[in-house]
């Protein structure tokens, strides 16, 4: 799902709004923020 998200925006809210609107939940079971999205992106080397 970051994948594509990544692909069709730049903005690390907006994919974090997704992801959390699309019912994802960060490990600790939390909702995701654009600091987070940037740190997924960064580690898993998505851009």
């Amino acid at each position: 799902m970051l994948k594509i998200l990544v692909r069709e925006t730049n903005n690390l809210s907006e994919m974090a709004r997704t992801l959390n609107n699309e019912g994802f939940t960060t490990s600790r079971g939390g909702k995701f923020t654009a600091k987070q999205v940037s740190i997924l992106i960064n580690r898993y080397q998505l851009k």
